[in-house]
């Protein structure tokens, strides 16, 4: 009589899963890592990294730094920013952009900073203090400043609604994605033959 060894185990691979209405796991999904593999290379424990998945906890701004890298998704900093930061949230428009009227606007205003910036040189050279700046000067530098500033905002505005609306698309692709593959296995592929065929 042989000997039986020892059951021969076949590994199966299978592609990464995860909560598809998470950012989280849709970016770890992406980048094609398991939750145990995202968190031995964030140096987290596995839990940490599923609560995350499963909206139970915020990461910490290091750890959502930490999977933008590992998973190279820039945009899960900036999330957890609008999510979790009080400053993040108030700046937060509670509405979507129309870009129609946006784009527009913001080639407009890009035009106004080029030419401030094309002044700055002129009106910053050789001036180290602000006791080197004549009233007129120092008045037209704060102006050039402030417009700056507001057109920073407008970006970040404008980054944010894009944002939003790559995250409903990611979203939705991927829960339709999933019901796609849940109706494949759910029902199994039959071949139906009419009479004549079948003979």
């Amino acid at each position: 009589m042989k000997k039986r060894g020892a059951p021969i185990r076949r590994t199966v691979t299978q592609p990464p899963r995860g909560n598809r209405n998470n950012a989280y796991a849709r970016a770890r999904m992406k980048a094609g890592l398991t939750q145990e593999e995202a968190s031995q290379k964030l140096h987290i424990d596995t839990k940490i990294v599923s609560c995350i998945e499963n909206d139970k906890h915020n990461p910490t701004p290091d750890i959502a730094m930490a999977m933008a890298r590992l998973y190279g998704n820039d945009r899960l900093p900036r999330k957890i920013c609008r999510e979790v930061c009080a400053i993040g949230r108030a700046r937060m428009l509670p509405f979507d952009l129309n870009l129609e009227v946006v784009i527009p606007l913001m080639t407009r205003r890009f035009n106004e900073i080029q030419e401030t910036l094309e002044r700055l040189p002129d009106l910053l050279g050789g001036k180290e203090s602000a006791l080197d700046f004549d009233r007129e000067e120092w008045k037209l530098l704060l102006d050039c400043a402030t417009r700056i500033r507001k057109f920073a905002r407008d970006v970040e505005i404008l980054e944010t609604s894009v944002d939003r609306m790559i995250e409903k698309a990611e979203k939705k692709t991927a829960c339709n994605a999933a019901k796609h593959s849940k109706a494949v296995k759910v029902r199994p592929y039959y071949t139906v033959f009419c009479k004549r065929c079948k003979g």
